[in-house]
């Protein structure tokens, strides 16, 4: 007997007709469709799903991946380089391999070499998040190129990305900026990321998922066809771009979201001729409602939110310290539970080791398809408006 089998020897294989007996007994005479949940106007979830419901097939999304691993981010504010450094420092040592430095101003080439000093970009990737009036990225990429080049580092090695989402925090987006970095970033950086869909502002409720999806990938074909426009293939655009996405508390929902994300991407990607593209990272904050003034709350529902973001596929994944928003400022405590937090679903779950751990299961299959499909829907809509820049209501 093979070990599989012999795993569920014990356990019966009821049918759906069984459940939604036992289902409908212990509800005590209330209707089924209590149980029921009208996700969206076109999204309603039954209680239960199985295999006698015939939901179509789908693939693993390995994303070409072997297994589920994901980087380990924090948030370094920095208003003085040293003091920054120093927490940086702290959470490399434990275990932090995605460090986001906040910006609040344009750092010269000397306080970045204050900044990264022992700081080893080779081993670990870099991302920075300009945020700051009047910000150019642009000249933050040229300090990091000037600091890099200083030091003797190969670009090529350099792992990381920049906050730049022209869409976002710009009236009229510097496309032609946008340009000149990426001919660089092809030629001399391929692993650094110079364009992010930042997705945090789309986030407006779990209601509204499927819109969400559709302004994120819309928002990305944007940029793929402005590049083109620029001499840019859309190849080297996919290739330096970064997704970012909130999290909510939604736990079925969010991961859901990620792998539908991945999905419709792919299918951005098909239309211009990229299907054997590799998928761009997403990048996983939690949504900016879910964190209260409860230290200890904010810390519970932090790893819940954190096992929906990487069983969803997440490539990398910040979570806020829990007294920040309470203080304006983390302790050393609340930053160190942030990091454990991942640790734990990395070393004693093992949510890294397999690929796509939700897929199979019928009530995320199902919540994924259906996303896709009403998010595709809302995406043919955006761009018979003429795209992302042109859109008037959704």
């Amino acid at each position: 007997m093979s070990t599989t089998s012999s795993l569920f020897s014990d356990f019966s294989n009821p049918t759906k007709a069984e459940w939604l007996e036992k289902i409908t007994r212990d509800l005590k005479g209330k209707p089924l469709e209590e149980l029921e949940w009208q996700l969206e106007e076109q999204i309603r979830l039954a209680a239960t799903f199985g295999p006698e419901d015939n939901l179509p097939s789908s693939k693993t999304l390995s994303a070409g991946r072997n297994n589920n691993s994901w980087s380990i981010g924090e948030y370094l504010f920095v208003h003085k380089p040293e003091a920054a450094n120093a927490q940086a420092l702290e959470g490399l040592l434990g275990g932090v391999n995605a460090p986001l430095f906040h910006l609040h101003h344009l750092p010269s080439r000397e306080e970045l070499e204050v900044l990264l000093a022992n700081i080893e970009p080779s081993f670990i990737s870099i991302h920075f998040a300009p945020a700051y009036p009047g910000k150019d990225p642009a000249e933050l990429f040229r300090n990091l190129i000037y600091y890099a080049r200083r030091r003797n580092l190969k670009l090529a090695d350099i792992y990381g990305s920049m906050d730049f989402d022209p869409l976002l925090d710009w009236s009229e987006p510097p496309f032609t900026a946008l340009a000149r970095v990426l001919k660089f970033a092809q030629r001399h950086t391929p692993n650094f990321k110079v364009l992010q869909v930042n997705g945090l502002t789309l986030h407006t409720g779990i209601e509204n998922t499927s819109r969400e999806l559709a302004l994120l990938i819309a928002k990305g074909a944007t940029y793929l066809n402005a590049m083109e426009e620029q001499g840019i293939p859309a190849a080297v655009t996919n290739q330096h771009l970064q997704f970012s996405v909130a999290i909510s508390t939604s736990y079925f929902v969010e991961i859901a979201k990620i792998r539908a994300l991945k999905i419709l991407w792919a299918n951005v990607l098909n239309g211009f001729g990229l299907e054997e593209a590799p998928l761009p990272p997403i990048a996983a904050h939690l949504a900016e409602e879910t964190q209260t003034d409860e230290r200890e709350y904010n810390m519970i529902k932090a790893a819940t939110q954190a096992m929906s973001a990487v069983i969803g596929g997440a490539n990398l994944l910040y979570l806020p310290p829990a007294d920040l928003r309470i203080q304006g400022e983390s302790s050393s405590f609340t930053r160190r539970i942030a990091r454990n937090v991942q640790h734990l679903l990395q070393m004693e779950s093992h949510l890294d080791q397999v690929v796509d751990p939700a897929a199979g299961s019928y009530y995320i299959e199902h919540l994924t398809q259906q996303f896709c499909e009403q998010a595709w829907h809302k995406f043919q809509q955006i761009e018979a408006q003429g795209g992302f820049l042109q859109l008037e209501n959704l």
